[in-house]
């Protein structure tokens, strides 16, 4: 059951992507992070988020890096100590240095590069690194192609004449 103190939080601080995934009573759906049971499982798109106790176990929509929801992996996230009022011992893990590091996590937002033991920890991200890797540099390629694509059709902008038909002609490019 989720813990009535969540009711006085705005939703959208209780995750760092969006806010929880809500039930047909407008309370974030509960989740187990290792669930035994499939309706203990946050729905694809979503990960659990570990709270302080199994009350502030919900589910958040995974971190996006990517226009179509495209999820970059886990332990390529950055560490984030979230914004609660708690201090919590946890790990995340720094791919760049390949390694899992303590972290106070204070309980609400945060992400999913955030691990209740160093063990779990290195046993989801630096036994698989390889792999990680790989599928965080594909979607960093996929991202741009997409990015590059977009941007090319969003030169051309379509006009009304003012005889009512239509013209198109190219917009001028912005460097962002």
């Amino acid at each position: 059951m989720v813990n009535q103190r969540l009711f006085s939080l705005d939703f959208s601080l209780l995750c760092a992507d969006g806010i929880p995934l809500l039930m047909e009573d407008h309370r974030p759906r509960p989740c187990q992070p290792r669930p035994w049971l499939r309706e203990q499982k946050c729905p694809t798109g979503f990960w659990c988020h570990e709270g302080d106790d199994d009350s502030s176990y919900y589910c958040c929509p995974r971190n996006r890096k990517c226009w179509f929801d495209l999820v970059v992996n886990r332990c390529h996230l950055p560490p984030a100590t979230g914004h609660g009022n708690k201090a919590m011992r946890r790990f995340y893990y720094d791919w760049t240095n390949d390694g899992c590091h303590e972290l106070t996590y204070t309980g609400i937002g945060g992400n999913e590069n955030s691990f209740i033991s160093y063990e779990l920890c290195e046993e989801t991200c630096r036994e698989n690194e390889t792999a990680n890797l790989l599928l965080t540099l594909m979607s960093i390629v996929i991202c741009l192609t997409i990015a590059i694509v977009c941007l090319r059709k969003a030169r051309k902008t379509i006009l009304t004449n003012k005889n009512g038909s239509l013209a198109i002609e190219s917009a001028p490019t912005y460097l962002i």
